[in-house]
């Protein structure tokens, strides 16, 4: 926790120097691009890094082989997902970036931030958080850092803070991998049966997670071409604030997750989860109000930017809980090892968000009405995505517990 709160202090003050310092166009095209990466950034080692959580939480024996077999993955998959990104840049961003600078922040978060969260994943797999709290901290300071000296240094523009940004990763993720990467010896005997034994199940994480982080990501890149950048800029600036509101639950869900990996919490007892579902519902919602509150008061607290933004923050308040419980739910079918059922489910939700987001962009006549719509949206894929959860955690429940070995 501490760790996630040293992340959300420093990550919050870096997101309000970015955003104050480029224009709202920029900032908009920026986010659509890093979403873009993120969700390729996905498909980096195949998803087998899940496997090799499983291996550190339940058989540490093991985990040699497993991290061998995922920077294995992660360099056999670097250039595919280089290759999705260059088409991507030709089919979508060509128009509003430089080639140059599009690879600058494309290889550092399809690549860098990627390899630094396998190895982060790695250590909270093994137990050690305060290691793996360590390699958040690393990144969220060093792009922190990254974003005084562009302030400093006069900005620019994006195709400069795409520099600074490509910087600031490298040293971020060298700096971890080499002091504080886990700590086990990598053998090669046994990897290629491991690889082709969990390929499968490890590319249905990699599916389901790249359709999460689209959850998330995918709509920032259809405001800006359904909208324009300003709009991009503005709708980009809200959800940042929102996902702000996640870090501090993300602490508590990996803990949640090892804990059903290794036989203990959320047996049968589907009030335990509802209540943790009220408990991240209200937590967000207040987190969120209470932000709301200090800008009523203090509406240039946060710089001229996001108070171009804020008209959006109220009309938005039940947004950030539908989307953190929608996060629980996704992370109880991995812990389950229900993979198949977590693709299945957040690629529904992904397309009909997707959708429903669209048709409010075709139709709407101003942002007080995206705002108002958005909440609609979010309840609407929570609705659905609670039943599907509940189906599941009764169906398994309905039947003796299947033991999930790692070997």
């Amino acid at each position: 926790m501490s760790g996630s709160l040293g992340r959300l202090a420093m990550q919050a003050v870096y997101f309000l120097l970015l955003a104050n310092t480029l224009s709202l166009s920029e900032f908009g095209i920026f986010a659509a691009i890093s979403a873009a990466g993120i969700m390729i950034g996905s498909f980096a080692g195949f998803g087998f890094s899940a496997a090799a959580f499983r291996a550190a939480a339940t058989r540490r024996s093991l985990l040699g082989a497993y991290a061998t077999g995922v920077y294995f993955t992660f360099a056999v998959s670097a250039p595919i997902c280089m290759a999705a990104a260059v088409i991507l840049y030709l089919f979508l961003f060509a128009g509003h970036l430089d080639p140059w600078s599009y690879a600058a922040i494309t290889v550092s978060d399809i690549l860098l931030w990627r390899l630094l969260e396998i190895a982060m994943q790695l250590n909270n797999g093994l137990g050690l958080y305060a290691r793996a709290s360590t390699g958040a901290m690393l990144g969220s300071g060093a792009r922190l850092v990254a974003a005084v000296g562009f302030q400093l240094s006069g900005a620019g523009g994006l195709s400069r803070w795409a520099i600074w940004y490509l910087w600031c990763n490298f040293a971020a993720t060298a700096i971890y991998c080499i002091w504080f990467r886990p700590d086990c010896r990598l053998r090669w005997r046994g990897v290629t049966k491991l690889i082709v034994c969990r390929f499968g199940e490890s590319v249905l994480f990699a599916i389901s997670f790249f359709v999460f982080y689209a959850q998330s990501e995918l709509d920032k890149i259809i405001v800006l071409l359904l909208a324009d950048a300003r709009i991009a800029g503005i709708y980009s600036i809200s959800m940042r604030v929102v996902d702000l509101t996640a870090v501090p639950v993300r602490s508590f869900l990996l803990l949640l997750v090892r804990e059903i990996m290794m036989g203990r919490g959320l047996g049968a007892r589907w009030r335990d989860s509802l209540a943790i579902e009220g408990w991240i519902g209200s937590v967000s919602t207040l987190g969120f109000a209470a932000l709301l509150i200090v800008l009523h008061f203090s509406p240039n607290l946060l710089g001229r930017q996001i108070y171009l933004a804020e008209q959006l923050f109220l009309l938005m308040l039940f947004v950030p809980a539908f989307r953190n419980v929608q996060e629980y739910h996704a992370e109880l079918f991995f812990a389950w090892n229900r993979m198949g059922i977590r693709a299945t489910s957040v690629i529904g939700l992904t397309v009909l968000k997707a959708l429903l987001v669209s048709i409010i962009l075709i139709w709407m006549t101003d942002l007080a009405q995206l705002g108002m719509m958005l909440n609609g949206v979010f309840a609407t894929t929570y609705v659905l995505s609670e039943a599907i959860v509940y189906l599941t955690f009764f169906a398994q429940n309905a039947r003796p517990a299947r033991k999930i070995e790692v070997s």
